[in-house]
């Protein structure tokens, strides 16, 4: 079976800190507007001593989204990832409401498998 899916990747810098209960409202909130379901309950970690920021992963239907703050640098990387097509415009307008980036770089790959 073919499939056409996408890679969106989005890089910036955050313009406050960004809080577990941010990552987690932007997994609440990405998979309906894109038309796909959660399949487990999101991971999100927070490191306070090696490497100072949260990391979350979300498992969707058909793969994944998963967001990594680096506090040291003010960094924020985004990553939504399907096997499946979705709406890349609705996926970064929720990403920049949420999350609320500046200096973002938006890559968008697009895949067949």
């Amino acid at each position: 079976m073919d499939m056409k899916g996408k890679h969106l990747i989005v890089d910036g810098k955050m313009k406050r800190k960004i809080g577990k209960g941010d990552i987690a409202k932007a997994f609440r909130e990405i998979p309906p507007k894109i038309n796909m379901e959660m399949v487990s309950k999101p991971l999100i970690f927070e490191d306070d001593e090696h490497n100072p920021g949260i990391t979350g992963l979300a498992i969707i239907d058909y793969s994944h989204i998963s967001i990594h703050t680096f506090e040291r640098t003010n960094r924020i990387c985004v990553d939504v990832f399907s096997c499946r097509n979705f709406c890349v415009r609705k996926a970064l307008n929720l990403i920049r409401k949420i999350l609320d980036m500046a200096d973002e770089r938006v890559i968008v790959i697009e895949r067949e498998v």
